[in-house]
């Protein structure tokens, strides 16, 4: 699990601080209640990105994570009751390029 800290949607002193120690992107995302990534904002590296992520994370709850991003693939984990259901690996967007024609 990557180093976080938890901070609340009125004080985003502890998330700036957070993101100022950290080398590299960090997430921002809702504490608990969601699923499906819903309210997760990858990406974030300055103070516009981390007010914008705090916005969108906070429609779902006033409580919020931030974390170091992790470079490398993204998995997903379904858990339900303490049970793991399924895997996802989540690939980047990739621009795929085209045969040129005559």
């Amino acid at each position: 699990m990557p180093r976080h800290v938890e901070f609340p949607f009125e004080d985003l002193l502890p998330a700036v601080s957070f993101m100022e120690s950290e080398m590299g992107a960090c997430v921002v995302k809702p504490a608990g209640g969601t699923g499906g990534g819903e309210g997760v904002v990858c990406g974030v590296r300055s103070s516009s990105d981390l007010t914008r992520a705090t916005w969108r994370a906070s429609r779902l709850t006033s409580r919020l994570l931030i974390e170091r991003q992790v470079a490398g693939e993204v998995l997903r984990l379904l858990f339900l009751d303490g049970e793991l259901l399924d895997v996802v690996l989540r690939k980047p967007p990739a621009c795929w390029a085209t045969e040129s024609r005559p």
